[in-house]
Formats: structure tokens, sequence, C-alpha cells
């Protein structure tokens, strides 16, 4: 299975045209989410997962928010994404029907690495699949970055025990 990237918005003829442009690159899976409600459930099974120690399978390499939806629920869903711990650090990319430079910087505003046109080009699906390799290269290199962490200071306390 390709890197995860969560669509969120609530027109379902875009979902699946997002859905279906994403999932053409064989390298990418989709996961549509019409609601905020979508969002809070999938959060839960990744807490769920953790308690449980499981990997969790919808972790998102990126999430794309639609502007529309974001305008008229107030940007409730982004702010919800933007505190929850096990999201950061995913990018966060808009889509748009029109766009101008004020639409824009508010976008950027509530943390947008990026905001695309939609329906999307051939360009904004490979911008979309580089960021999500490179969000998950970065999450791998802190994994090992943590394991190495962790192997060493098992070391020191071997070596402290040693020495006493």
């Amino acid at each position: 299975m390709g890197r995860n990237i969560w669509v969120i918005g609530n027109d379902r003829r875009e979902m699946i045209e997002a859905q279906r442009r994403i999932n053409s690159t064989g390298g990418m899976h989709a996961l549509c989410k019409i609601s905020l409600e979508a969002v809070k459930r999938s959060v839960q099974e990744c807490q769920a997962a953790e308690e449980n120690r499981r990997e969790w399978r919808e972790a998102p390499s990126l999430i794309i928010m639609d502007y529309g939806m974001s305008q008229k629920e107030d940007f409730t869903t982004v702010s919800y994404i933007k505190k929850q711990k096990n999201l950061a650090g995913v990018p966060l990319f808009f889509m748009t029907e029109t766009r101008n430079k004020e639409l824009d910087r508010e976008c950027y505003s509530w943390g947008a690495t990026v905001v695309l046109h939609k329906p999307f080009s051939e360009e904004g699906i490979l911008r979309i699949e580089q960021t999500a390799w490179q969000h998950d290269v970065t999450k791998n290199y802190e994994k090992l970055l943590v394991k190495q962490a962790n192997h060493l200071r098992e070391q020191e306390e071997i070596v402290k025990f040693i020495n006493n």
C-alpha cells in the first residue's frame, strides 16, 4: 500500500475526483473524510492503535483540506487537526476552485504548506506525492534517531554497571 493522503471536504463528487487522481499514481492511497466527525473517528482509531501497540494503518503522510468547507465551518476541522499530537508535522495542503493572494495568505496563516487548484493537475499530483514522500522519509529518520538514542542509553547503563 502507498502513502495515505487524507482528503477532507464535504462535496462527494469532488472527493471522488480527488481520490481518483491521487490513486492513479499507484504510490498513494487517498482516504476521503467528509466531516469533522470522520476526522475525529480516525484520530480515535490512532489512539486505540497506540494503546494496543499496533501500527495506525490510516496514518496520513499528507492532509489536503477543502478551503470552501473550512471557511463554511470557520476552520473548525483545521483547528482540531492542529491540536492532535499524532498529526503534528503532517503537511497540510488546501485545495480551492479559485485562487488569489488574499486566499493564499489566509490558507498559509492556517498552516498550509501549499494551496492547490482543483481539480488537481499533473503537477499538483506530483507535488502531493513528493511532499508525502519527504514527510515519510523525515518521520522514518526520526524513528531511527530515537532508536539509536535508546540504544546509546542502554550502552551507557551497561558501562556504568560494569564500572561500579
